[in-house]
Formats: structure tokens, sequence, C-alpha cells
């Protein structure tokens, strides 16, 4: 990093500290706007530290090959800006155009939908970063703690929580680490923002023209970066639809959206797969298991694309998400740290579960929602992915969900006991 680049990685750490203090948009009751000022600095750290870890201690991974493919993308900047704005805002895994099939061609992620929104970030960014990686790694956490202040927000706007509940959102390691570097995680996590503040807002009032943007916004983000992730909300949403427009109890919506999701994923064609939702799953497995990433991988249960199949497979799935590693298997720094989470996490969830009945009715019906979307997901997870450290990265999505709503029962529940 050259002392120019040294010098602007600074300037843009103060503009969106500046930003963060002074805008409006970010005033919450619950904590003081130093505090939150404060998570904010933590978390744009967080995602330069991810670069220098990637960079240092892993010596590569795929954030430095989006990088590399947003540098073809911005030298089309000064050859050819339609070409440039083409390739950043166009649909990818497309036939390709003639005049574009140069730098397609020295791309390795044209034909990956996913990540390929990750190269149009990087290919953004690099405009106002000069070659300057870390201040990718910058703004890419700062979108990601935007997304948790949505989170913590409809937390706050939908239940009477306290300042830990909301806190929960943007601290938890695996949370802060995770979620901050130049990875699907950022996007998902500022997507899944987008999706539950605007869609709690329309629950409310449907004819605010913001709302529906951002919903639908947030929607498209997440399609097109973890369209699966994107399915785990899918009976949460319908569910609460249901709730709310037809008046019925919550739980008997739940039920009906289940048996929904499961009637789509057994007889719908997927749309570009030509296969029903149980094989894409099988076919993603499939995906995963070819790659045989690492020292983590671990061996998966065969499964069927069938639901008796996948039920029979959930437990093991769940254990993989929620448990391990466990203490056997704990054997770097890195997996010790992510076992002592998972002990907090399964303390959480068993006290959660001996006080849940004490919840008054709406606020039930909210963790129910959050619930829902943090099981589907790590499901999925649990399903297709055979390995430890891909796992931790893939669940942060269901645990800054999952987390705070646990956190919430267990507070709750304190201050009735005091």
């Amino acid at each position: 990093m050259s002392f120019f680049q040294g010098i602007l990685l600074v300037v843009y750490i103060v503009l969106l500290v500046l930003i963060t203090h002074k805008l409006a948009f970010f005033k919450t009751k619950l904590i003081s706007n130093k505090t939150l000022t404060v998570i904010a600095l933590l978390k744009i750290t967080s995602g330069v530290a991810y670069i220098y870890v990637s960079k240092h201690f892993i010596e590569g991974g795929d954030i430095f090959n989006y990088y590399n493919d947003a540098e073809i993308v911005f030298d089309q900047f000064f050859v050819s800006p339609i070409n440039y704005f083409k390739l950043v805002f166009l649909p990818n895994n497309v036939s390709i155009p003639s005049e574009l099939a140069t730098p397609i061609q020295l791309m390795g992620f044209w034909g990956d939908t996913g990540a390929y929104m990750l190269v149009r970030f990087n290919a953004l960014i690099r405009v106002i970063s000069f070659g300057n990686i870390y201040i990718h790694g910058l703004f890419a956490a700062y979108f990601s703690f935007i997304g948790c202040f949505l989170i913590a927000k409809v937390f706050e706007q939908n239940l009477k929580i306290k300042s830990l509940t909301f806190l929960s959102v943007f601290l938890m390691p695996s949370l802060l680490f995770w979620t901050s570097g130049i990875h699907k995680e950022f996007i998902s996590v500022f997507a899944l923002g987008l999706i539950l503040y605007h869609f709690f807002k329309l629950t409310k009032s449907i004819n605010q023209t913001i709302n529906i943007l951002g919903f639908i916004s947030g929607l498209a983000l997440f399609f097109f970066t973890r369209n699966y992730m994107l399915l785990a909300l899918i009976p949460s949403i319908i569910s609460y639809f249901i709730y709310k427009g037809f008046h019925i109890k919550y739980k008997k919506a739940v039920f009906f959206s289940i048996l929904l999701l499961i009637t789509f994923l057994n007889y719908a064609k997927i749309p570009d797969y030509n296969k029903t939702g149980f094989e894409v799953i099988i076919e993603k497995r499939q995906q995963f298991e070819d790659l045989k990433q690492g020292n983590t991988s671990i061996n998966l249960e065969d499964i069927e694309p069938n639901l008796i199949s996948l039920l029979k497979n959930s437990p093991k799935a769940l254990f993989n998400t929620l448990i391990r590693p466990h203490f056997l298997e704990a054997n770097t720094i890195f997996l010790k740290f992510a076992m002592i989470e998972n002990l907090i996490i399964a303390l959480l969830i068993i006290l959660t579960f001996l006080n849940f009945h004490k919840l008054s009715l709406k606020e039930s019906n909210f963790i129910i929602f959050m619930f829902l979307y943090s099981l589907f997901l790590l499901l999925i997870i649990g399903w297709i992915v055979p390995n430890i450290g891909a796992i931790l990265r893939y669940r942060s999505i269901a645990l800054v969900i999952l987390i705070p709503s646990l956190v919430f029962v267990i507070e709750k529940i304190k201050i009735q006991k005091n």
C-alpha cells in the first residue's frame, strides 16, 4: 500500500464514521450515537482486517479473484466507458456480445451469477479506491453494517427490546468477522436488512413507495447473490402475509406456508435448472462436494431428492450447522473460538426453549417469524455444505437473525423476574 493509498483509506474511514455519527437515519433510543459510531468503526476495521488476514495468513482466496476480475472490468472504463457500464449493470452468464468478448474471456466469474455480484461491487468501488483493495473491504463492511443496523431496527420497532438485543446483531464474533469480508455474506446481510426493514413497514402501510422499492431491491440483491438463502425466507414472509391479510392465527399460517413450500419444492420446476427444488438441493450439494475444500471437510450422509430423505437428514444437518466444530474437532485457534461460540448458542437455545411460552402473542409471532427463517437456512446449509469452515461463514446469515431473537427472549424473562 502506497502512502497515498494509506491516506485515502484513512480519509474514507473518517468519512464513514462522520456519516454514521451525523446522519439522522442512524438514530436509535437504545444506544447512544457515540456507541453506534464506535460499532461502525469496529465493523469497518473488521473489513480491513479481513483483507489483511486473507492476504498475509491465508495467502489467497476468492476475494482476490473477485478483485482481479473487477480490474478487467475497470480497464474498460478507459477503453470504452459504455462497455464498463455494460459489464457492471447488464446481466451476466448470457450469450457474449462481440464488443465484450475480450474482457469476458479474461474473467473467471462471468458464468457465476452470485460470484459476479462481487465483481460488480469491486468494479464500482475501484473507481474511487485507486487500486487499494483495503478500501474495497472498508465499503463491504460498511454495507454489512447498514444491513445489521436495519435488522436491529426491525427488532426495535416491533418489540420492546433492550440494548443487549440491539447490540447482539453486531457484536457476536462470527457475525462481526464473517459478514465483514468481500464475500457474498456482506451483500446477503445488506439485502436481508432491506427486505425485513421494508417488509415490516409494509405490513403497517402498503402504500409507501420507498418501502416497496426497498423491499424489491432487497429481494433482487438476495436472489442474484444467494437465491437459496432467499428461498429460506419465503415461508416466514408468506406466513406473515397470510396472518395479516386473512386474520388467522399465526401458527396456522406458518403450517400453511410450510405446506406450500414443500409442494413447490416437490413439484415445481425451478427456472434455469429445469429440476424440482429438492433436485436442485442435491445438485448444489454435489457442486460443493466437487470443490473438496480444505482441511475442515466433513462427510455428509447420502440424501435423496424427496421430503422423507431430507427430514431424516435434518437432525444431522442442524448438528453440523449449530454444534460443529465440537471439542473433539477444535484443533486450531480458529476452530476453538468457533467451538466456544457454539456452546454459547446452544445455551441460548436451551434457555429460550424453556422460557418461550412466557412471551406475549405478538412477541411469539415475531420471534417465530425469525426462527422459521433461521431454521430453514441452517437446514439448507447443513444439507449441502460439506465443510466446517464454509458452514461457519454461510450460517452467519442465519445467526444475524437467530442470535438477537434468542437474546430477546432471555433478556425479557430476566426483566420479568427482576
